[in-house]
């Protein structure tokens, strides 16, 4: 349900942001044609270009806008980060040998990642706060969410070129 919410807000985001850049170009097109007919100097031109720049950078999406390809790096990096977790669990049985093999193959891939500017964070572990902007998919023992810390980490966040690209899904469990 909260992947339709967000699919549905993102969407209309960029509704809202398609609108007012139609908007802003129709009036700098109705301004550039009356500057025309009435020979106004540039100057307004060039100011009313600084506004639209302006309005246009101020209204950012919630999320950084990702290419094909940056999105398949995401992609890849909430996997590499799954298949870790799942390789810490099965090397506990492992020889040292084969750990330090593993563990080689997963760091060389996340330098590859981190190459690219993507960055993979688990909250697992840390104190919860309602600012880190995280969606929580279940609460063990009920209480104050603001007294909680974060169980588990479902899937985590991912920042591509230190910008939000995919927001983390967490359990919180309540302190007793």
């Amino acid at each position: 349900m909260n992947n339709i919410i967000d699919l549905i807000s993102s969407n209309t985001v960029v509704i809202i942001l398609l609108i007012i850049i139609i908007e802003t170009s129709i009036v700098y097109f109705l301004i550039i044609d009356k500057i025309k007919q009435q020979n106004i100097s540039s100057e307004f031109s060039n100011l009313f270009l600084k506004i639209r720049e302006i309005t246009l950078n101020s209204i950012s999406p919630k999320f950084i806008k990702l290419s094909p390809k940056a999105s398949d790096l995401v992609d890849l990096a909430v996997e590499v980060w799954r298949v870790e977790k799942r390789l810490n669990k099965l090397l506990l049985k492992s020889t040292d040998s084969q750990k330090a093999g593993f563990e080689n193959s997963i760091q060389r891939i996340k330098r590859y990642l981190n190459k690219n500017d993507i960055e993979v964070i688990d909250y697992t572990g840390q104190k919860y706060n309602e600012g880190l902007g995280l969606d929580i998919l279940s609460i063990d023992n009920k209480s104050e969410i603001s007294n909680s810390f974060i169980k588990e980490t479902i899937e985590p966040t991912v920042l591509c070129k230190n910008k939000l690209a995919r927001k983390a899904k967490i359990v919180l469990q309540g302190k007793k």
